[in-house]
């Protein structure tokens, strides 16, 4: 899977994917993803998939302004297409 779009929505972020081969698949515990502040301090986030091409950080508190995933090379990196292939790291900063 490739990150396609981030958005804010309510009290989430919403990441659409490509390459899903059929559906998101997310592995049980720390799956890697991560969300910071306007202070740029990254802190790890819960993730759920919430249909077969979108993944839902939910937050609380103010609006993060940044999103990344698999961003260390020792991982984790929890997130798989339908073909069991991974997702590919990312960084992305949240347009509000």
């Amino acid at each position: 899977p490739v990150l396609t779009g981030a958005a804010v929505t309510g009290g989430a972020v919403q990441l659409r994917f490509a390459c899903t081969g059929g559906a998101l698949r997310l592995n049980e515990g720390d799956a890697g993803f991560e969300l910071a502040g306007p202070d740029g301090c990254f802190a790890p986030a819960r993730a759920l998939v919430t249909a077969p091409d979108t993944v839902s950080l939910p937050f609380a508190g103010g609006a993060p302004a940044a999103v990344r995933y698999a961003w260390h090379s020792w991982g984790p990196a929890g997130l798989f297409g339908a073909n069991g292939l991974p997702a590919f790291p990312f960084c992305c900063t949240l347009g509000h």
